[in-house]
């Protein structure tokens, strides 16, 4: 049943292409799926994807405050003594 459900779900998706044709492989082999009620499945949230760049900046940002809390550590140290 899942494998109908993400047949159905992922239809128009080029990179997950492998469930549709699982699916369809098997219905060609004689293997019978329940009839879907579209109406009443739940939706699929799919998370956005990240893409490498966002990613290096958010890191490259994290970088930055990291360096900014040492140097504010440092100059505290610094004052303290």
């Amino acid at each position: 049943m899942c494998i109908q459900t993400w047949a159905d779900a992922f239809r128009g998706e080029p990179e997950l292409k492998e469930f549709v044709a699982v699916y369809e492989e098997l219905k060609e082999k004689g293997c019978e799926f329940p009839m879907t009620d579209l109406d009443n499945i739940p939706p699929i949230h799919t998370p956005a994807r990240v893409t490498h760049a966002h990613t290096y900046y958010a890191l490259g940002r994290l970088r930055c405050r990291f360096l900014e809390l040492r140097l504010i550590l440092l100059i505290l140290l610094l004052l303290l003594y």
